[in-house]
């Protein structure tokens, strides 16, 4: 089986790529803009998925027979600062993937933030209404392929990890912060529910095993938690100090990038599929060293 895995070198694309390789079902291959080697990949393909050229090229000499699609630009201030290349990379992009690779079983990987966070625990049937470039361009990548593609899953979550281009995501900055011993705040009233990309790696893994059951899903840990909650867990988790941790509230309506407050995901669709898969965070937040 055929798989191609966009932004491969992002943390998601490369949990995934490093989930999939340990089963020898799989023919991977992964695209990027970097230099790095992926060991196990049959090819990697270094190149911009806006270039049409350079996605004929890819696509016409192989038959993939799955499309794992997570490149994206997932820095906010720099979507609202550029929306041209957010639209590119979440739409220009996603139309070419698509269009020159009709008859393969598509996964794009969309966002919580694709709501705009004023009620929370949004099913599939709620309807997104995106407050940023970022979450307008994936959303509008969300309807091409919900339009185009026979075959796919559109998949809503949000995810954490260690890994991330920036070395600096949420749960990196968190841990890295509280290890040093460093006093932070949690915004009490931004409310989640995220998972680790292993678990996120996991359920991929079974949606390509299991009887296809094609559509939107939304990904999450069963219980939706404020990130000062999270923040707290991830110390409990690491035997660090709470009392290092403040609490604060935001209104992101008065700043620069609006962003939704509550984009808690209902997960009952995805529990339907009966996957088998721990969906709670604890475990993952805890780093052995």
């Amino acid at each position: 089986m055929k798989i191609l895995i966009t932004g491969i070198n992002g943390m998601l694309g490369n949990s995934i790529f490093k989930y999939l390789s340990e089963s020898d079902k799989f023919e991977l291959y992964g695209v990027g803009r970097s230099k790095q080697v992926h060991h196990g990949l049959k090819n990697y393909f270094r190149g911009d998925l806006t270039n049409q050229n350079f996605v004929e090229k890819i696509s016409h000499r192989n038959n993939f027979d799955w499309i794992i699609h997570c490149a994206a630009i997932v820095d906010l201030k720099y979507c609202e600062e550029n929306p041209d290349d957010a639209y590119s990379t979440h739409v220009t992009g996603t139309k070419l993937l698509s269009r020159n690779n009709p008859d393969s079983k598509f996964i794009y990987i969309s966002t919580d933030s694709i709501f705009d966070g004023f009620k929370g625990n949004y099913s599939e049937n709620d309807e997104p209404n995106p407050l940023n470039i970022y979450a307008k361009t994936k959303h509008q990548g969300e309807e091409f392929i919900r339009k185009a593609q026979l075959a796919y899953y559109i998949l809503r979550l949000n995810i954490i990890g260690q890994g991330s281009s920036s070395g600096n995501s949420l749960f990196e900055w968190a841990y890295q912060s509280l290890e040093e011993e460093s006093y932070i705040f949690g915004f009490e009233n931004v409310i989640f529910n995220p998972l680790h990309v292993e678990q996120v790696s996991n359920i991929l893994f079974k949606m390509i095993e299991i009887e296809p059951h094609y559509g939107i899903y939304h990904l999450g840990s069963p219980k939706p938690i404020s990130k000062l909650e999270f923040l707290k867990q991830i110390a409990d988790e690491n035997d660090f100090d709470t009392n290092l941790i403040s609490s604060k509230t935001v209104d992101f309506s008065s700043s620069n990038i609006n962003r939704p407050l509550n984009t808690s995901l209902n997960i009952e669709k995805l529990k339907s599929l009966e996957l088998g898969i721990d969906l709670k965070l604890n475990k993952y937040l805890r780093i052995n060293k």
